[in-house]
């Protein structure tokens, strides 16, 4: 009599799980899977570190990078870290449903930035209006402003702004700079320097709050 473990049926599902074992440990193994192509690109890109990369469930589904104090010693270089992250893997992963990225300190894992797509669209935009930001700043009495997008904040860009005006009253210009320039929507935190007869003056403001310390 043939034992039932011989019958086509049971040698058939045999076979196919041994082809996805061995296939996903493979795949796994070579570093053919986007999160760990993804580990590959940031290693190359930062020579001498060595990064985790998770890619975590969900609805939708988010990857994790963990850095060194070292690589990311600051909030805005962690977010800046993971934009970068999010975009090298939308790219590896095609058809992803992973819209953000969660970056970690190895020396302080409870210190979390999150950054997603929305976030990412806002740099976008406003590294693509910096022509505008001139503007609103001429607008509100800045004379000759340099403006620069620094990185992202929380919600939106992080923007700087210099600039010089002739009247007294540069502190009152650098405020109504900052009122105009974070009513744009991709703004998320700007600093800006009036330099006028008695010195320069610094004001800040957004939706973000005040940089990190």
């Amino acid at each position: 009599m043939r034992r039932r473990s011989d019958t086509p049926f049971a040698i058939l599902v045999i076979g196919i799980f041994t082809v996805v074992f061995f296939g996903g440990a493979i795949v796994y193994t070579t570093g053919n899977t986007p999160i760990l192509k993804l580990k590959a690109e940031l290693e190359k890109e930062h020579p001498g570190q060595t990064l985790k990369t998770r890619l975590l469930p969900g609805n939708p589904p988010h990857i994790e990078l963990e850095v060194s104090p070292e690589l990311a010693p600051d909030v805005l270089t962690m977010t800046a870290l993971g934009l970068d992250a999010l975009d090298r893997y939308r790219k590896l992963a095609e058809r992803t449903r992973v819209e953000s990225c969660v970056v970690r300190r190895k020396d302080a894992p409870e210190l979390a930035v999150t950054v997603d797509l929305p976030l990412q669209y806002a740099l976008d935009e406003a590294q693509g209006s910096v022509g505008l930001i001139q503007q609103t700043a001429q607008r509100a009495g800045v004379t000759s402003p340099e403006v620069a997008v620094v990185g992202a904040a929380v919600t939106g860009a992080h923007v700087t702004v210099k600039g010089r005006t002739v009247k007294a009253d540069a502190g009152a210009i650098a405020d109504r700079a900052v009122a105009a320039i974070t009513s744009l929507s991709y703004v998320g935190r700007v600093q800006v320097v009036v330099t006028g007869p008695k010195g320069p003056i610094q004001r800040g403001g957004g939706r973000d709050g005040p940089p990190p310390p």
